[in-house]
């Protein structure tokens, strides 16, 4: 279901684009997100300590933003998304935080705090890039 979200927004975000700049807008958007996920993998914890944010706190904030994208859907108050057509949409929305949002930032930085060995974090450095190539794939 999030990713027909997705594809609906990202098709509302880019419409009135030519088909060169949606393919581009796609391919920046997985990049922006593989790079949030991959500087919260290495330094999740530490930003989020300066920034005095717990682990728990930030399962809840994606917790609750998930929960007030499906009331929208079920209630159907969509609104339409206003943009100009010189706003780079891959950044944001797209990259982060529908791509990138806090609950993979928060699953990311557990598995790659339970890293304990070198094949885990192979294992872990996979399964990120896997997640964000079959993202790409589907653009």
């Amino acid at each position: 279901m999030t990713q027909v979200i997705d594809v609906t927004l990202f098709l509302s975000l880019t419409s009135g684009r030519s088909p060169g700049m949606r393919r581009k807008a796609a391919w920046q958007a997985v990049l922006v997100a593989f790079c949030v996920i991959v500087v919260f993998a290495i330094f999740g914890r530490e930003i989020l300590d300066y920034l005095h944010i717990s682990l728990p706190a930030l399962q809840c904030a994606g917790g609750l933003l998930l929960l007030l994208v499906a009331l929208e859907l079920l209630t159907g108050k969509e609104q339409e998304p206003t943009q100009a057509q010189d706003v780079n949409v891959a950044l944001v929305p797209l990259g982060t935080p529908l791509l990138a949002g806090p609950g993979a930032i928060v699953a990311t930085m557990v598995f790659a705090e339970r890293v304990d060995r070198t094949s885990m974090l192979v294992s872990v450095a996979l399964g990120v890039v896997a997640v964000r190539a079959f993202i790409a794939g589907e653009g």
